[in-house]
């Protein structure tokens, strides 16, 4: 079982067509155990897509694992602009945080 902080490859892989997902140890709640449940996909592209997106973000992470400067020259000498329709602190630091580890300007 691999585990990163974009979380564990093995659960990934256990995610089907049908969205269906349960917890290996479950969660008691009142004494049973909770099922979760993802998002249904539309297709199995779209559970391609997503699976590729997860597996880049842990190659990302074990590129920078290494390494004493936390960042990557991805996107050296480009600058990244972000716009969102509503205010959220959050989202715009996380996405701010995110292109600096990539070395946007």
């Amino acid at each position: 079982m691999t585990t990163s902080a974009f979380g564990n490859v093995e659960s990934r892989s256990k995610l089907t067509s049908t969205g269906q997902v349960s917890t290996p140890t479950g969660n008691s709640v009142g004494g049973a155990t909770r099922v979760t449940s993802a998002p249904r996909v539309a297709s199995s592209s779209t559970l391609e897509r997503a699976t590729l997106i997860l597996d880049t973000a842990e190659q990302i992470d074990s590129a920078l694992a290494g390494r004493e400067v936390k960042k990557l020259p991805t996107l050296r000498g480009r600058t990244v602009v972000n716009l969102f329709f509503e205010d959220s602190t959050r989202t715009r630091i996380s996405f701010e945080l995110a292109a600096k580890r990539l070395s946007a300007d």
